[in-house]
């Protein structure tokens, strides 16, 4: 995966997400989208300029409040979101990946000893039974399953097992096998992409 590619993953699900997922510019985004194409599938081309209109008198309202949406960020956002739902529709286990390690999650523990590589931990199968194995000991039904999995890091550091070793080293193991997947489906819908996403 490029820098480029996973800056724009990590503004996505960290800001750009959020700035239009409880907007009415998001269905927005969607219209505009569903009108793009004819019914043949093929884009339908831009509007040349009107040239026999009007000039438009504009009364200045210092006072009125008003928002005026940023074309750049809605291009991002779009573009990012129609690239994610191809991934999700040719490997749901991906989309998710992705979502998780550079979503609100990766972002807790990006700089903790692990990365965000330790927020896919838990749903690794080396992961989820370490989870499970510690609610049948522990039986406390508050712990995260993040927070299980940290607890086990820091009883390795504490007093070292080589059961724990093997299975931490597993878990980590297939987390990077999981987001090596993922980027390879990521990567494959750049060829699908129409519009190239616009930079910063």
């Amino acid at each position: 995966m490029n820098r480029r590619d996973e800056d724009l993953l990590i503004w996505f699900y960290e800001e750009g997400i959020g700035a239009f997922s409880r907007s009415p510019l998001g269905v927005a985004l969607e219209r505009q989208a569903a009108l793009a194409f004819d019914e043949a599938g093929r884009r339908i081309p831009k509007a040349t300029a009107w040239t026999h209109a009007a000039d438009i008198a504009h009364r200045h309202r210092p006072g009125e409040a008003s928002y005026m949406p940023d074309e750049t960020l809605l291009l991002r956002a779009a573009s990012v979101s129609r690239r994610l739902r191809r991934v999700a529709a040719a490997n749901a286990r991906a989309e998710q990946t992705l979502e998780v390690y550079y979503g609100f999650i990766g972002a807790r523990w990006a700089r903790s000893t692990e990365g965000r590589l330790f927020a896919l931990y838990p749903l690794t199968e080396a992961g989820a039974r370490l989870v499970l194995d510690d609610i049948g000991v522990q039986r406390d039904a508050t712990a995260l399953p993040h927070e299980r999995i940290s607890h086990a890091l820091s009883a390795q550091r504490s007093a070292p097992s080589e059961a724990r070793r093997e299975q931490l080293a597993r878990m980590r193991s297939q987390a990077e096998r999981r987001l090596v997947e993922s980027w390879r489906v990521w990567r494959e819908t750049e060829a699908a992409n129409d519009t190239r996403v616009p930079s910063r």
